[in-house]
């Protein structure tokens, strides 16, 4: 999805710029730590949408299941920085996922395609929603 272009924005559209971008930066670290677990994600899965589905549920039940007898369920955030309230207060520590030698070649190239216009309402309803008590968050407003 795509952001508010970033200049002069109001607040509806630069909360939900922040949300965006704060949910995309949750999803590629996910991501990352996950395909350095299982390196079959490095590369591009040729498979057909069910068994592609079928694979990524796989790993996300594989990857729970190590997390929770291997005692480290938390050990991607700070020690003592644990607040249930918010998860705004993590610290996320760098992870070497990030510094191994990931091939160049893990991706492929995505073409440019025109965007349909339910895109941009679909982004306005979210827009919407983050402004009304049960979308928004109380520390949204800290950074924007």
């Amino acid at each position: 999805m795509k952001p508010y272009p970033f200049k002069d924005q109001p607040a509806p559209n630069r909360i939900f710029n922040y949300r965006l971008s704060r949910a995309r930066r949750i999803v590629e670290n996910v991501f990352g730590i996950i395909a350095n677990r299982f390196r079959v994600l490095r590369k591009p899965l040729i498979q057909n949408p069910t068994s592609t589905v079928n694979i990524v549920l796989a790993i996300c039940v594989l990857h729970n299941f190590l997390m929770s007898t291997q005692g480290s369920r938390f050990s991607y955030l700070q020690p003592g920085l644990l607040d249930t309230e918010s998860t705004d207060t993590h610290e996320v520590q760098c992870g070497v996922w990030r510094e191994e030698g990931i091939p160049s070649t893990n991706l492929l190239q995505l073409q440019r395609r025109p965007r349909p216009s339910s895109q941009n309402s679909t982004r306005n309803e979210l827009r919407e929603f983050f402004m009304t008590p049960q979308g928004k968050i109380s520390w949204q407003y800290k950074h924007i």
